[in-house]
This record gives structure tokens, sequence and C-alpha cells, in this order.
């Protein structure tokens, strides 16, 4: 955003003409942004509504029973899938990335969510992790940018650290 004494500045410098000054503040005035504050403050009313929902659930989790439970997380992955594909189409390739990051934190809340729906031991402590991988490893063929990427690797990479490691442990007390 320019203001105008900067722009006086640069006219009496010689860098820019009086008209490019005007087409300049034209150009400021017709842009329909949000100023720095109302996005602040539309940044925090969505993190409060976000807040007051999680609360109102986590409060009354035990109340809702498992099919329940399974049926909101069915909606809210298939719901990240579709904004993911209407964003795309629309255009907005990056909204579109952020709705496949956010599929992919879903699908690991999934996967805990069924764990502790049907108390499943999922056998040894990394195993979750190394399905959560399996199971988003598409979004990273499907992804145009490198930000589900930047998650999926350090996830897969634990995985294989914690893996590796048993199988050594089991392998050297084999021995």
């Amino acid at each position: 955003m320019f203001k105008a004494k900067k722009l006086d500045r640069l006219v009496a410098a010689g860098i820019i003409t009086q008209t490019q000054k005007l087409q300049i503040l034209a150009f400021e005035e017709g842009k329909n942004g949000f100023p720095l504050v109302q996005k602040a403050l539309a940044v925090l009313g969505v993190f409060m509504v976000g807040l007051g929902v999680i609360s109102l659930v986590a409060a009354n989790w035990y109340e809702f029973g498992g099919d329940v439970k399974l049926a909101m997380m069915f909606a809210l992955l298939c719901g990240a899938v579709y904004m993911a594909l209407r964003t795309e189409k629309a255009g907005q390739k990056f909204t579109a990335e952020k709705w496949r990051l956010g599929l992919f934190f879903l699908c690991g809340a999934a996967i805990g969510l069924i764990i502790q729906i049907f108390q499943l031991s999922g056998g040894k402590m990394y195993t979750p992790f190394g399905f959560w991988a399996l199971v988003t490893l598409p979004l990273l063929f499907v992804s145009r940018q490198k930000l589900v990427s930047y998650f999926w690797m350090p996830l897969f990479l634990g995985w294989l650290f914690c893996f590796a490691t048993d199988y050594l442990a089991e392998w050297l007390a084999y021995c």
C-alpha cells in the first residue's frame, strides 16, 4: 500500500511522474481488500467459534455413540475432499492445497478415532503412523505444491525409524 507522502517524494526525486502518482493512488483506492485489523478480527472470530465447537463436542464426548462419532468424522473427511476438489476446479490452487493438508491431518485424526472407538491396540505403537502414511500417500501425487509433503515426510521417516529400530532390536535378541 502506497502513501501519498512517499509518492510525493518519488515524484520530487524524478523516479515517477505526477500522472503515475495519480494512477497509483487511484489503483490503491480501487483495491477491495480487508485492512489488517479486519483480517485479524476475522481470524480471531473464526478461531473463537471453532474453539467453542470443539469445547462443546469435548464436553459431551462420552454421550455420543460410536456411530455418531464415525459419521461426524466421515462427514468431515468428505467435506474436506469436496472443498479441495471445488477450490481446485475454481483455480484457487493454494486454497486447494490447504484443504489437502487439512485432509491429511483429518486422516490421522480418523485413524486415532477408530482406534479409540473400537479399543484397538494397533500392535506396535508406530503401526498407526505407518498406516497413516500409507493412506495419505496419494495426496503427494495429487498435490501441486509441497505443503503436504512437508508433513508427510517427517511422518514417514519417523515411522521408518521406529520400525527399523524395533526390527533391529528383535533381530539382535534373536542372535
